[in-house]
């Protein structure tokens, strides 16, 4: 047996994505790149409310005696005054999603991307310590691609289905 096997670059998968995307938006009035992004800011949301783990799986650093009394729990999930973790957003630029925490937060009179910064390498005097939340775990990626194939599927099926006459 003699087999051979073709793999679409990811520049490729790209452009396919693109072009079912704007069939979409043009047909049926979806916008597949919002949908990606409210997915994948969703789940790395989640993940950190509910499981309090990184982007890596392992658990976030203990908030201090001192803070955890103030908030009420050693739970570490950045959601204390102005919930840092509604902050994060994917937005579309050109063919990607950029995920990024937008706006700034009422109390540390900062930006949340620098505040999400201080989460996530902590600081040099070790007060607060890196907590490594910010980004996709495996799963999620591969969720996310998933979110992905369904919109170009949803696409290129009923093309297939017209074109072999179903």
């Amino acid at each position: 047996m003699i087999t051979t096997t073709i793999t679409p670059t990811p520049n490729e998968i790209s452009r396919r994505f693109d072009a079912a995307a704007r069939i979409l938006e043009q047909f049926a009035g979806v916008d597949a790149y919002k949908e990606i992004a409210d997915k994948g800011s969703g789940f790395m949301r989640d993940r950190i409310r509910k499981a309090s783990k990184g982007a890596d799986g392992s658990k976030l650093a203990r908030y201090s005696a001192r803070y955890a009394r103030k908030k009420g729990s050693t739970f570490v999930n950045l959601t204390v005054e102005g919930d840092l973790l509604d902050s994060i957003t994917g937005v579309r630029d050109r063919d990607e999603i950029v995920f990024a925490p937008r706006g700034s937060h009422p109390r540390a009179n900062m930006s949340n991307e620098a505040l999400m910064a201080i989460h996530q390498f902590g600081t040099r005097d070790k007060t607060i310590p890196a907590r490594p939340a910010f980004g996709f775990t495996d799963q999620e990626r591969g969720l996310i691609a998933g979110v992905a194939l369904m919109v170009m599927e949803s696409v290129t099926v009923p093309k297939l289905r017209n074109a072999l006459g179903f």
